[in-house]
């Protein structure tokens, strides 16, 4: 078996994940994006969860905390709605992050990935544990964006 098979599968899950996440995205006119009840539901915090973790968790060595909310310039949880990144922003982070997230995926190979990770061990005891676990957060942020939208009469994007 090709040495990085499974990694390239679990990467092919992320390239649908981030579509559905692009289409969440763009399905929220800009009056809608920034608001929320609670405000937790805002699609504009939901999709900085989306964001967020994905700079943490999938960069091959990333075990610095402190660095997560400088790097995107505000924490997701505590920013006010209107400070939190317009539709365009987002897009343009994950066009930052989603080619390192697939490279560190497919550069680590099976062997690496099923290795023990002594970081991050609330995602799971290897690389691939944690993978899903950022693939899960990932479709279960898009859920709840999706929620939104039927919740709003806003079309929702296509499964993929």
């Amino acid at each position: 078996m090709d040495r990085q098979a499974v990694l390239e599968a679990v990467a092919a899950q992320f390239d649908r994940a981030w579509d559905m996440f692009r289409g969440a995205v763009r399905a929220f006119p800009e009056t809608e994006w920034r608001k929320g009840e609670p405000d937790r539901l805002a699609p504009a915090r939901l999709a900085l969860h989306v964001i967020a973790p994905a700079v943490f968790y999938g960069e091959a060595n990333s075990h610095d905390t402190s660095g997560r909310a400088k790097r995107l310039g505000r924490a997701w949880a505590d920013a006010p709605l209107d400070e939190l990144p317009d539709q365009k922003e987002t897009l343009a982070w994950l066009d930052r992050i989603e080619p390192p997230v697939r490279r560190w995926l497919c550069d680590l190979g099976d062997d690496d990935a099923l290795a023990p990770q002594e970081e991050f061990r609330h995602t799971g005891a290897n690389r691939l544990e944690r993978a899903v676990y950022l693939l899960r957060h990932i479709q279960h942020h898009v859920g709840e964006m999706n929620a939104e939208c039927c919740r709003r009469g806003i079309p929702r994007p296509k499964w993929k």
